[in-house]
């Protein structure tokens, strides 16, 4: 994992190798019809989205995001992100998928996530996931004077220096908010690939079940809530997905 942090941008980068085929992530993924969907399954594993619906036709392919609060709240709470879906560069052997938002909440903009895979041999696959976002000088304050107070036990996964004792600490502040989101966002996009061997109809569980196991293994930087709360939370987001709401 990297991180950087400018004045107006926050970046995060994750690099793996993960033992999937690059034909199930690029049939997936990289699907020219329903790569949105998929990312929409991915992207809905995490805590803080709420609703994400796709929309794919000739002339543009999207990805409709409502982003919340990481408990469950009514759908009148969230703040709505557009994502635009493009495929930017594909091969054989490789593809860059790129989802692109102008803004999303509280004056943030310019969100990026952006995925490259690259094939290695029959059963592993190299993985670069990106994640950015842009703010100006008034989000940034508000920021930090959140970490600093409600937030301030929040850790990233940098380390940056070790105690007497040898106990890490680890990164702070905004980049590290950036670290937990990319790293979210890796884990959802390995428990989607986890669950595609299962029939469709077990895939779902097998997906929130996998996300939240995942998480757990960084409890001091990923855990917020009990896998109960989360598995109920998420079933009922899925819910309102197909009754519409």
């Amino acid at each position: 994992m990297e991180s950087s942090e400018s004045p107006s941008n926050l970046k995060g980068d994750i690099y793996a190798v993960v033992d999937y085929p690059f034909s199930d992530i690029n049939n997936t993924l990289n699907d020219p019809e329903l790569g949105p969907a998929n990312w929409c399954d991915v992207l809905m594993l995490h805590l803080n989205i709420k609703y994400c619906h796709a929309v794919s036709d000739r002339k543009a392919k999207s990805l409709s995001v409502e982003i919340g609060k990481k408990v469950d709240q009514p759908f009148s709470g969230p703040y709505r992100v557009e994502y635009n879906y493009h495929l930017d560069f594909v091969s054989p052997n490789y593809f860059r998928v790129n989802l692109n938002a102008e803004r999303g909440p509280l004056g943030t903009r310019d969100y990026r996530i952006s995925l490259e895979a690259v094939a290695i041999d029959g059963t592993h696959t190299f993985l670069h996931l990106t994640y950015s976002c842009s703010y100006g000088r008034a989000v940034r304050m508000a920021m930090k004077t959140y970490l600093a107070l409600a937030g301030s036990s929040k850790a990233g996964f940098t380390i940056i220096s070790r105690r007497s004792n040898g106990e890490a600490v680890y990164l702070s502040g905004v980049r590290g908010v950036m670290e937990r989101n990319v790293m979210r966002y890796y884990l959802a996009i390995d428990a989607y690939l986890k669950s595609l061997s299962l029939p469709a109809e077990d895939r779902l569980e097998k997906r929130l079940s996998s996300w939240f196991s995942a998480t757990e293994q960084y409890k001091l930087q990923l855990h917020e809530v009990e896998q109960q709360e989360y598995m109920r939370m998420k079933f009922d987001a899925y819910q309102r997905l197909h009754t519409g709401r």
